[in-house]
């Protein structure tokens, strides 16, 4: 059998079929109209400053908060309130009043998750594409924490 020869043609006809698999972020921020209508049960963003202001912050775990909070980071930079999304353990714990020990293991779970990333300067931040099923996770949570 002889291989096909690749031309100009086939070049930008595979390439039309394989960006049907391309994620971006662009394509998170279209669909944040409904997701965002949701998240605003578990957190607001304090405009200029940029903080997360929790709706219930005593019902949700650490795991949660720590999702929120990184979640809420990613959008207050998305707005412009800040600079940059990613938080190192340290800013983690004093955000959200906690010890710093405490943080470690929910931001472990989180990475092993595919939910947060640990970027080169020892900072996470989310992972954009995850932030539906982010979302979901964190209202979901919280109904089934508001039936008990």
């Amino acid at each position: 059998m002889t291989p096909i020869q690749a031309t100009p043609a086939n070049d930008a006809e595979e390439r039309k079929v394989l960006s049907k698999l391309l994620v971006d972020e662009g394509d998170t921020i279209r669909n944040l109209s409904d997701q965002v209508e949701k998240v605003k049960q578990v957190f607001r963003i304090e405009n200029p400053s940029g903080r997360i202001i929790f709706q219930e912050f005593g019902d949700m775990s650490d795991t949660r908060r720590i999702s929120a909070l990184l979640l809420g980071k990613y959008f207050a930079r998305r707005l412009g309130l800040i600079e940059d999304n990613a938080l190192g353990i340290s800013e983690i714990a004093r955000e959200l009043g906690r010890p710093v020990t405490a943080i470690s293991g929910p931001v472990r779970s989180l990475i092993m998750d595919g939910l947060v990333q640990r970027l080169p300067t020892r900072k996470y931040s989310i992972i954009y594409h995850r932030i539906p099923g982010l979302i979901d996770m964190l209202v979901e949570k919280r109904k089934s924490d508001s039936k008990a």
